[in-house]
């Protein structure tokens, strides 16, 4: 059986942030929590993670920097967002409306990790 897909989940709010990862465990990845760029620094300079998932409530400068370590360590990028305007300027692989519910994160992240993804990468 292949190893669980890693995800790093940011967000400053504590209730939002265990909400999504008892999402994402349900859908069975591993998942490790960050509650700003420290942590997530140490966790991507630690070890290697298929997805960085990143919430709404993080503010705009933060998800930026984010965003950019993801790119740094060649870790694919969903930006939560809320309404199609947030965060336009910011990069990522894929933006998911907050509102559109859990379901839109899973299709999100099942997306990236698909198996034409894989091929792609190689070994994802």
């Amino acid at each position: 059986m292949p190893a669980a897909k890693r995800i790093v989940s940011v967000s400053s709010d504590p209730i939002l942030l265990q909400t999504r990862n008892a999402v994402l465990r349900s859908a069975g990845y591993d998942v490790s929590d960050a509650t700003g760029a420290d942590d997530t620094k140490k966790l991507l300079d630690g070890s290697r993670f298929d997805v960085l998932v990143i919430g709404h409530t993080m503010p705009e400068s933060v998800r930026r920097t984010l965003s950019e370590m993801g790119q740094r360590h060649a870790t694919p990028v969903v930006l939560l967002c809320l309404g199609r305007g947030q965060s336009s300027d910011i990069a990522a692989d894929v933006r998911v409306d907050s509102s559109e519910g859990p379901a839109a994160l899973l299709k999100a992240v099942a997306g990236l990790l698909g198996p034409r993804r894989r091929a792609a990468s190689g070994s994802r």
